[in-house]
């Protein structure tokens, strides 16, 4: 058989079946369109939800203070060797400044 022989063979049952040939066609494409739909939702809800939080939890924004550390006593604040570990100092910001995550997302509050 030739190569036209087996067109004429699939092009005659495509006609015999055409109810068939039109709900696979119908159901592949509805298909398609569900995975592109949800893969849209996805992504949408995604990016809505990080901009959200970084909105309320100001998650894209760095606070440095200097002082005490968290926790301590007023006690130990009057001795002034605790807090030099503790100390921001210039040196301390400009290596902070040069991070590359950081460089776009840090604000110095002094």
């Amino acid at each position: 058989m030739k190569l036209s022989d087996y067109l004429r063979l699939g092009w005659d049952q495509l006609k015999r079946r055409i109810v068939v040939t039109v709900l696979c066609a119908a159901g592949i494409a509805i298909g398609s369109a569900s995975i592109v739909v949800a893969l849209a939702f996805g992504e949408s809800i995604n990016h809505y939800s990080r901009q959200q939080m970084s909105y309320y939890l100001k998650s894209d924004e760095i606070t440095l203070r200097s002082g005490r550390p968290p926790g301590e006593t007023n006690a130990a604040t009057s001795d002034p060797a605790a807090m030099k570990p503790y100390a921001l100092t210039k040196a301390k910001l400009e290596l902070i400044r040069t991070l590359p995550m950081l460089r776009r997302l840090l604000r110095i509050r002094r």
